[in-house]
């Protein structure tokens, strides 16, 4: 993203609306009670600096078809109010595969990513054996 355009927080994005997040399965790892856990990793910005980019679930009947061209990807859930808590603005930014994509624009130190993890459930878990990270 352009460093000169802006993600102002999109207010028509209710608290109460879920974000999903695109799980590459390198980001759940098995936890110590043996369930799948996700990583803080998962809720880092791109390396290029791009926000962290989410679709909203309302506009999805079915969050598979988030994954139809990432093999092995799981699907995270989470409120827009969780992200907001932590001091991030959420802007709508429409793709051709995705209309509801959403960017969520903040700092994002490890304390902030933590709470994401908390905040979210895993919606989709990945499987590692037909993915290939990005």
């Amino acid at each position: 993203m352009p460093a000169e355009e802006e993600c102002s927080d999109d207010g028509s994005i209710l608290g109460a609306d879920f974000l999903l997040r695109r799980l590459f399965p390198g980001r759940v790892v098995q936890g110590s009670d043996g369930l799948p856990r996700i990583t803080n990793q998962a809720f880092r910005d791109s390396a290029d600096g791009t926000p962290l980019s989410a679709s909203l679930a309302k506009g999805w009947a079915d969050y598979r078809a988030l994954l139809s061209s990432f093999p092995g990807y799981g699907l995270a859930r989470f409120a827009a109010a969780a992200a907001r808590a932590q001091g991030q603005a959420i802007c709508r930014r429409p793709e051709p595969d995705d209309p509801h994509h959403t960017l969520v624009r903040g700092p994002k130190p490890k304390s902030v990513k933590n709470a994401l993890v908390a905040a979210s459930e895993l919606v989709v878990t990945p499987t590692p054996e037909r993915s290939s990270e990005p």
